[in-house]
């Protein structure tokens, strides 16, 4: 998990679901229409053939950042819920990007309380000279499976 999981983000990548799911239909309802609607000037089957187009090509993408987002608010939740805490402490920095973004891409070796110490790997944006080996970060981890989120100290705007 990461910066990417906060209410904000969750609140952008519904809207761009959105965006996804809803042209194909509207196009199809304009093109249904027909000599009533906004397109009685021309023939209706450009639009019909452009919203169903539309819908199939882009309804997969829309759902899929749907149950995406769907995933990451169940995850943080249970986190909140019955996650342990726990301390990451980095073992290995290795420079990478995110997008065409800088970022980081930490091995962190996770242990706490009742849980079986375990290696994990984390795509940190950006670039932070404070996460050098040896940092120690603070984490809640579920016992049940091993789903972690770690603090790495970056706050962003729409967490």
């Amino acid at each position: 998990m990461g910066a990417e999981t906060g209410p904000g983000w969750r609140l952008v990548l519904q809207g761009l679901a959105l965006l996804l799911l809803l042209p194909g239909p509207a196009l199809l309802v304009l093109g249904l229409l027909g000599d009533d609607g906004p397109l009685a000037e021309g023939p209706a089957w450009p639009a019909l053939v452009a919203g169903l187009l539309m819908t199939v090509v882009l309804t997969p993408f829309g759902l899929v950042v749907l149950a995406a987002v769907r995933r990451s608010r169940l995850d943080h939740d249970r986190l909140r819920r019955s996650g342990v805490p726990a301390t990451a402490t980095v073992t290995a920095v290795r420079p990478t990007t995110i997008g065409d973004e800088p970022g980081l891409d930490l091995t962190l070796l996770i242990a706490g309380a009742g849980l079986t110490t375990f290696e994990a790997t984390c795509l940190v944006d950006g670039t932070d000279a404070d996460l050098v080996e040896g940092t120690v970060l603070t984490a809640v981890v579920d016992p049940s499976d091993g789903l972690f989120d770690v603090e790495t100290g970056r706050r962003n705007p729409l967490l």
